[in-house]
């Protein structure tokens, strides 16, 4: 749970931010607007990598929620499960989904850097 809340904050919140300062060197400072191709791929970068980061990291959460609370003492009221337990019944389910998420991610993390290669190799 706590990694994927410090993962979204570092990954979502200020990979946004940094790639928002490239955003606005090459259009505020260097003049170059994106427009044609390379705003289509500067759109798919931020739906794609906001989609696949928030996305995978709620999972992660969800799934640390889901192990903390099977794995705590049956007195306390979890399940008292072993962690083979908590993995086989729990975890397990969210290795996929989560690696999809984290791939759509890298994908619009790739468009922005093609999109930031195109736009500032124009004139």
């Amino acid at each position: 749970m706590f990694t994927g809340y410090i993962i979204y904050l570092v990954v979502g919140v200020v990979g946004v931010a940094v790639t928002a300062i490239f955003y606005f060197y090459l259009e505020g400072v260097q003049g170059k607007v994106y427009h044609g191709l390379s705003n289509y791929i500067a759109w798919g970068h931020y739906v794609l990598m906001n989609v696949g980061v928030a996305s995978s990291m709620i999972l992660m959460i969800y799934g640390g929620y889901l192990a903390g609370w099977s794995g705590a003492a049956v007195s306390s009221g979890g399940l008292g499960y072993t962690n083979y337990q908590i993995h086989v019944t729990y975890l397990s389910h969210f290795e996929d989904p989560i690696g999809g998420l984290a791939l759509v991610a890298s994908i619009g993390i790739l468009l922005g850097g093609m999109g930031y290669i195109l736009r500032s190799r124009t004139k």
